[in-house]
């Protein structure tokens, strides 16, 4: 943990502000548009919205707690990577308000979330957000290999005759392990790189000093936010945690897939390749992931479960609006409610 005094100065940067930040915006919620029009032209809406209200609800209220579950896991997993930057236990709770806070915001701004659950986290633990940030990254790039594995699995266990349905499932594997390997690889590497770099003497002759001292301490405080990576006795229990994170993502399709009742014709290869298609379809950086979630997991079912297209559109459709939005909704705002008047309320 740095013991540098931080300058009052440091800010973490509002990175959705900008007229380029509203062109990226307005580009996401127009891809969302056209993935959803794609997703549902040629189908009968009547027919969708009523296999829809034959879902069993016993069923989708047991995937609401699992999509809840794996949350907390995910917090708990954070706890671990934040702990060498504080020196001290992190509050689950406060990773978990972060969390699904982030993931709320997410829903309506692409990766704006992220924003969020950095300053959440930094205020409620009082620690520097340049530290935190790094354990975002490793956060996601810990999904990015699950997700490579994930596909690695799908092509040794789907038949040639269905993997030529997924020509862009082997491309995506091989991209999606190199990108995330080496990005994780080198985050560890990035602060003595930059502060090398800044201890040029043409670079430290061209930058002012104070913002060399300034961006100096950022990068001490980034170093520390990646000290996870380099300690091996926390290796295990953040892969423990990842599994376990993973395993509640598929209980929430299977408890999906029983409230549809097409269960009886899941495989091991069918639902593996129908939960790696969906990983990927959370990927798609648009609001809420609406469109692409849709598309993959619809055309999904479709060509692997060989279901009409009306089914497979109610399946993607219920799954994504309770896993992505009304328990992320409804979690975030009972948090809000505990933390803003109840926690305040009893203080007073």
């Amino acid at each position: 943990m740095s013991n540098n005094p931080s300058p009052p100065s440091i800010t973490p940067p509002v990175l959705w502000q900008g007229k380029h930040k509203i062109t990226k915006q307005l580009i996401g919620i127009v891809a969302a548009c056209l993935l959803v029009w794609f997703s549902f032209k040629g189908a009968n809406l009547s027919k969708v919205l009523n296999y829809a209200a034959q879902a069993n609800p016993f069923f989708l209220g047991l995937m609401c707690l699992s999509a809840i579950a794996s949350h907390f896991v995910r917090a708990w997993r954070w706890t671990i990577l934040l702990r060498p930057l504080k020196g001290t236990k992190i509050s689950l709770w406060h990773s978990f308000c972060a969390v699904i806070y982030g993931y709320a915001v997410n829903i309506a701004i692409p990766r704006g979330g992220e924003i969020v659950r950095l300053i959440s986290i930094a205020k409620m633990e009082d620690m520097p957000w340049a530290g935190v940030l790094p354990t975002l990254l490793i956060d996601r790039l810990l999904d990015l290999v699950t997700i490579a594995i994930l596909i690695g699995c799908t092509i040794i266990s789907l038949p040639a005759d269905t993997l030529k349905s997924l020509p862009w499932l082997y491309p995506s594997g091989i991209t999606i392990t190199i990108s995330s390997l080496t990005l994780l690889l080198l985050l560890p590497k990035m602060s003595p790189i930059m502060s090398f770099i800044l201890s040029i003497s043409v670079i430290k002759r061209w930058l002012p000093s104070t913002m060399v001292e300034k961006v100096q301490h950022l990068l001490g405080q980034f170093a520390d936010g990646t000290k996870c990576l380099t300690n091996p006795v926390a290796y295990p229990v953040i892969a423990l945690a990842s599994i376990i994170i993973w395993c509640f993502y598929w209980l929430n399709f299977y408890f999906v897939m029983l409230a549809f009742g097409i269960d009886k014709s899941l495989t091991f290869g069918k639902g593996l390749t129908l939960f790696t298609v969906s990983s990927l379809g959370s990927l798609v950086p648009t609001p809420g992931c609406v469109g692409g979630f849709h598309l993959l997991v619809s055309q999904s079912l479709v060509l692997i479960f060989n279901i009409n297209e009306n089914l497979a559109l109610a399946f993607a459709t219920v799954l994504h609006a309770f896993a992505f939005v009304i328990t992320i909704c409804l979690t975030a705002s009972l948090c809000l409610i505990w933390e803003n008047v109840i926690k305040n309320g009893k203080k007073d």
